[in-house]
């Protein structure tokens, strides 16, 4: 009676242990193989009473601490959903093991986790900026009030010791990215923005709708309402009395050179505009030409294009860029083709995939950098 006695409580008492770490909630990991390519996946779940709130990672787009919209866990099933993101997951808890589907835009793909070790960290870059950074640094939010006033968010750095400096808001490429425009590990507006500051130059990053601190959603937005929120940034910093109000520009990356051209062919305050990596003949995505916004451009435009570019083709769209611009009156265009310069305006001898990206350890290529930084200065100094 004794020894059976002892046994029951042994079972309880292990079952109890057991049923303690028995929990969904922490962080888990699992890789995401989309036709052979292999993208790794963080899940990071906490539990608040009763609800379960969880942020996922994508590291080697540089992606983190997406906010999912809703996580539920019951009877051992785990759905997390980032509507943003069109994407689901759906899968069964095992204690050390999550097995389910990946569910994005209609396309499904088996994804298992497994928990996180404490050897698993962040990679950062060499050119990754520091804190403390030697200048101003503020977070900032806006309104768009011709987007039913969505609340945008972002970061506004501005050069300690210049009175009133010259401001360029920063236009990333297609589909929501944050501030920083993470991506396969990467964060070139963070890379960007802390050179030019360093150097005189401010600059407003903000997150795109839908991303980070920024509300609304990216589904269905297109690239005309994406302009209406870089006009609103332009407002927000033209209402500030600690910049030259007449000296705010764009810079647009890729597709952001498209959203570029539109913000600057309607605003004759745009003092300056930078095309990196962008459209001068019709693409997917664009309803319009960009030719009928390049016509309208009248300020000084810096448009730069690498040889090594496989999205944007250099022979075809920075010709296309230039002739258009000069042939509709505009009398201050640089254009330049770079050599052994990628669509991310890295470094590299190679006309490599995009996921190549990931695997270049430098994030702008100094003399990218440069470039921009010395043709900024020439546009707008006293």
């Amino acid at each position: 009676m004794q020894r059976t006695l002892i046994l029951c409580i042994a079972t309880v008492f292990i079952l109890l242990c057991f049923s303690c770490t028995e929990t969904v909630e922490g962080d888990w990991t699992g890789t995401l193989n989309v036709q052979g390519t292999k993208l790794p996946v963080n899940f990071h779940i906490v539990t608040s009473g009763d609800t379960y709130k969880t942020t996922m990672d994508v590291p080697s787009q540089g992606a983190k601490d997406i906010q999912a919209t809703n996580t539920t866990f019951q009877n051992n099933e785990l759905t997390i959903t980032v509507k943003n993101m069109q994407m689901q997951y759906k899968g069964v808890f095992g204690g050390d093991v999550i097995s389910g589907t990946f569910t994005q835009r209609g396309n499904s793909f088996p994804l298992d986790f497994t928990r996180m070790t404490k050897d698993v960290i962040s990679k950062t870059r060499p050119q990754d900026p520091k804190a403390p950074y030697p200048y101003l640094s503020e977070e900032i939010k806006f309104t768009n009030n011709n987007a039913n006033n969505i609340e945008l968010a972002g970061t506004l750095t501005l050069p300690e010791n210049v009175e009133q400096p010259p401001v360029v808001i920063l236009i990333s490429g297609d589909g929501g990215q944050d501030r920083d425009a993470a991506m396969f590990g990467h964060r070139p507006f963070l890379v960007l923005s802390d050179f030019l500051t360093r150097n005189g130059i401010g600059v407003l990053r903000v997150d795109d709708r839908g991303v980070g601190d920024s509300k609304g959603s990216q589904r269905g937005i297109t690239l005309k309402e994406i302009a209406t929120d870089v006009e609103a940034a332009f407002s927000f910093l033209q209402s500030r009395t600690d910049i030259n109000d007449e000296q705010i520009g764009v810079l647009g990356h890729s597709d952001g050179g498209y959203v570029a051209q539109i913000v600057a062919s309607r605003n004759d305050n745009i003092d300056f505009t930078i095309l990196l990596g962008s459209p001068g003949e019709p693409f997917e995505g664009s309803k319009v030409h960009p030719k009928e916004y390049l016509s309208k451009i009248k300020c000084p435009v810096l448009a730069l294009n690498g040889d090594k570019d496989v999205i944007r083709n250099a022979k075809t769209h920075l010709p296309a860029i230039e002739t258009v611009l000069k042939e509709s009156g505009n009398t201050d265009v640089t254009a330049m083709e770079l050599e052994n310069i990628n669509h991310f305006f890295q470094t590299t001898t190679e006309r490599g995939s995009i996921r190549a990206v990931s695997s270049i350890d430098e994030t702008y290529a100094p003399k990218v950098l440069d470039i921009i930084k010395n043709w900024i200065t020439s546009k707008t100094k006293q």
